[in-house]
């Protein structure tokens, strides 16, 4: 297996709606493909790693790179890895904040208005604390069980996905209410993503 990481330039700003369903579309596609990974977006920047087999992760690579929804994609690392780090993760997402910067060890002061892809290309060593502060902390235990004939393993690593799925999901559709709260913008489609929001995390 592998893992690799890169980042890149949004093309527009992407609002939580865009934010949405780019998640929605990772999760849907990424289990077929038995890619995982972590994606983190700021001020018109993706940063991401993949990890899977070989052709599975350059394969997603090739279709990253033709997405009109980004450019200038800049490979950070391409390393073998025996474990994946975000197994029960089809997608892991989170909007970096000036307070995951600053404790990823940015200096005090970073914003997230600091942040594009020639400030990650600069900071290898921010980037790979952020990543090793969102490893999936059951991956780790489950994979120690994990055997193919053990049906309670792969069950528990299933459950595990889907509700991070559900999870991820939900928060997202939270920010965009919140988002549209603020400026004074909410329509009925966010009352839909409230609806949408609450029936996910029932089914966490």
């Amino acid at each position: 297996m592998i893992q690799i990481s890169y980042v890149s330039r949004a093309t527009a700003p992407m609002s939580s709606e865009d934010l949405l369903s780019l998640l929605r579309q990772c999760l849907t596609n990424n289990p077929g493909s038995a890619v995982t990974g972590m994606l983190f977006y700021a001020n018109e920047t993706f940063l991401q790693t993949l990890e899977g087999e070989e052709a599975d992760v350059d394969h997603l690579l090739q279709r990253i790179k033709a997405d009109p929804r980004n450019t200038d994609i800049q490979l950070l690392h391409r390393r073998t890895i025996e474990r994946r780090d975000y197994s029960d993760w089809s997608m892991g997402f989170r909007r970096l904040t000036d307070e995951t910067l600053v404790a990823a060890g940015a200096p005090s002061g970073t914003t997230v208005a600091d942040v594009n892809p020639l400030y990650l290309v600069r900071h290898r060593d921010i980037v790979e604390q952020l990543f090793r502060e969102h490893v999936d902390p059951n991956a780790r235990t489950l994979d120690l069980i994990d055997d193919p004939r053990d049906q309670l393993a792969r069950y528990l690593k299933a459950e595990n996905t889907r509700m991070r799925g559900q999870v991820e999901l939900a928060l997202l559709m939270l920010e965009s209410i919140t988002d549209a709260t603020r400026h004074g913008g909410v329509t009925e489609r966010h009352l839909q993503l409230c609806v949408e929001a609450t029936a996910a995390l029932r089914r966490v």
